[in-house]
C-alpha cells in the first residue's frame, strides 16, 4: 500500500484549481490527518500559485467524509491522501475560453498539476 496517494483530477473548466484544506465535515477516522501533514503542502501550493497569479480555492465543496473518494480511501488504509482538482475536464481540449473570457490551455492544466505534485 502506498504511504502517500494523490488524486490528480479535473473538474469543469470554469473552476479554478482546488487543493486542501477540504470542506467539512471530516470523517472522525482521519480527522488528525486532514488537519496535519497535508497542511504543509497546501501552504507551499498557495505560495506557488500566488507567485504565478493562478487562481485556486480551498474548503468550499470537496469534503473528507465519504470513504471512497480518491483521498479518503487511501487515508482509511493508513496513507496520506490528497485531491487536486484542475479546471478542464473533457471539454478543455487543447485550449478553452472560460466564462471569464480567459483561455485555459492544456499546458496550463498540466503545469498546475506538475506544480502541486512536486
Amino acid at each position: 500500500m502506498p504511504q502517500v496517494h494523490v488524486d490528480f483530477h479535473e473538474q469543469g473548466y470554469n473552476e479554478p484549481y482546488y487543493f486542501a484544506p477540504a470542506a467539512e465535515p471530516y470523517h472522525a477516522k482521519w480527522l488528525h490527518l486532514a488537519k496535519g501533514i497535508p497542511g504543509n503542502d497546501r501552504k507551499n501550493n498557495a505560495k506557488h500559485f500566488d507567485a504565478n497569479g493562478w487562481l485556486f480555492f480551498t474548503k468550499e465543496r470537496f469534503d473528507l467524509l465519504y470513504p471512497s473518494y480518491g483521498d479518503t480511501y487511501p487515508m482509511y488504509k493508513g496513507a496520506i491522501g490528497m485531491t487536486f482538482e484542475q479546471g478542464g475536464h473533457s471539454r478543455g481540449g487543447a485550449a478553452v475560453i472560460n466564462e471569464d473570457g480567459d483561455t485555459l490551455t492544456l499546458y496550463d492544466r498540466l503545469y498546475h498539476h506538475f506544480t502541486t505534485g512536486q
